[in-house]
């Protein structure tokens, strides 16, 4: 715009200065003896003026594009800087290694003197606690600070959807600002300015890369917002590059567990064929290495009377209650049989996990047991006199033929009454309750030679 005026007022110059050498002349040759009158002094007047006016805007135009120029040098050397230090902080990443926190401190120390803020934090998202805290903060003041401060989300949703939806957040009145007004930074420290920018971490709102102005307001300049989205984008990188090292962590300390299980462990996919199988599992079916089942269908390791039970009644229950514990009949490579038991767990929509105990150990002494208990009854109903065991509070647990002979009843209807059940005098069950007292609280044996008995009959 100046340009253009001054190239008008450069116009009339030229436009006065003719008309006042024309008119001069012209009088001249009519009257040699001429005097320059009035006019021509008025003439000479407006000349100088509109002189005057050009080299004045000149004057100012210059300065107008020496301040633009400063502006733009200035801008320059800003993105140089801010590239020159995305650069090298590139290059100390690979120098931090495993170390998030010293990563992290890099960030915002080169935020802090790239910038000139007065302060640059890190704040991680909660979603449980529907808060943000604070991971590390750099002052210009205090330096380094790894003291938690929380700060509830739920008093500053207006920040929150538009960090959600934008690159970054500039705000250069926060303490006015309907979105900022109510930070702790704002209310106990004094921020003025800040420029935030969020970090993503699959695609949602995991942290967020905060610088604060505290000495007066600051209006962010492009540059600026997008050297702290760079930054941010690196922040981003630490953080994915720690929660994949926790990850992988995880995944091996499982790995190692399910690896030296005891118990049979497999996965099989859609089509029930087996996609991985720790070793236990391998051996259990009498296989020497887990690549001699993989995929293959689980249908392999049991007879056809186990596999129609399976596919009949077992599977369409299980993908009714998505979890299934059963006993079941395991087949060997070489063909021997043996119990096991058999927990299946639902993959929605990509297979199942399998879990197998070989139970031959357990089945063989339930087997003992049940043959000890049948030795025990053959021998006690075998012996004329009343043998019984009774609990604290007088109920039988044990109890041979006799004793339910004596009664009238079965041994299997005698266990679990008491004398009362089967006894109307009073005088006889207080006599027996008495005894039995006795012999429980003395831990002493009572010999009786006679005592009487009524049957319920």
């Amino acid at each position: 715009m100046n340009r253009y005026l001054l190239e008008l007022l450069i116009l009339l110059q030229g436009i006065v200065l003719g008309w006042f050498l024309f008119s001069f002349s012209d009088q001249a040759l009519a009257n040699p003896n001429l005097i320059i009158r009035s006019e021509f002094l008025v003439a000479l007047c407006i000349f100088a003026f509109i002189t005057y006016i050009a080299i004045r805007l000149d004057w100012g135009a210059r300065v107008l594009y020496q301040r633009r120029a400063s502006s733009i040098i200035e801008s320059r050397r800003r993105l140089h800087r801010s590239h020159k230090a995305l650069q090298q902080l590139a290059r100390n990443q690979a120098q931090h290694g495993n170390n998030t926190e010293s990563a992290l401190m890099d960030l915002c120390e080169t935020a802090l003197t790239t910038l000139d803020v007065s302060v640059v934090s890190v704040w991680q998202f909660e979603r449980n606690e529907a808060a943000l805290v604070r991971l590390i903060g750099f002052d210009k003041q205090q330096g380094f600070s790894k003291v938690q401060v929380q700060a509830p989300i739920a008093s500053i949703i207006p920040y929150m959807n538009e960090l959600s939806e934008n690159r970054v957040v500039s705000i250069a009145r926060a303490g006015i600002d309907q979105r900022s007004r109510n930070f702790f930074s704002v209310r106990a420290e004094g921020t003025c300015s800040l420029l935030d920018a969020p970090i993503y971490l699959d695609g949602e709102l995991a942290a967020v890369f905060c610088l604060d102005q505290r000495d007066g307001e600051r209006v962010w300049t492009s540059e600026e917002e997008n050297f702290a989205a760079s930054l941010a984008d690196l922040a981003a990188l630490v953080l994915e590059t720690e929660r994949r090292k926790k990850i992988e962590k995880e995944l091996r300390r499982r790995s190692i567990a399910i690896e030296s299980a005891l118990d049979g462990m497999a996965i099989l996919d859609r089509n029930e064929c087996f996609v991985y199988l720790n070793d236990a599992h391998a051996r259990v079916y009498g296989y020497e290495s887990c690549e001699d089942l993989i995929g293959k269908h689980w249908s392999v390791l049991y007879s056809d009377l186990e596999r129609t039970r399976f596919e009949k009644t077992l599977m369409p229950q299980l993908q009714v209650e998505g979890s299934l514990c059963v006993e079941a009949v395991g087949r060997r490579r070489d063909g021997t049989e043996f119990p096991q038991e058999i927990i299946l767990t639902t993959i929605p929509g990509d297979g199942l996990i399998c879990t197998v105990r070989d139970i031959s150990t357990r089945k063989a002494a339930e087997q003992k047991l049940i043959e000890s208990k049948q030795f025990l009854r053959t021998v006690i109903d075998a012996n004329p006199h009343l043998i019984f065991v009774k609990d604290r509070h007088g109920f039988f647990t044990l109890a041979n033929k006799a004793v339910a002979d004596l009664y009238g009843t079965s041994v299997e209807s005698l266990i679990g009454k008491t004398d009362r059940d089967f006894n109307n005098k009073n005088s006889e069950i207080e006599k027996f309750e008495s005894d039995d007292q006795k012999v429980i609280n003395n831990g002493e044996e009572l010999f009786v030679t006679e005592e009487t008995v009524t049957d319920s009959l």
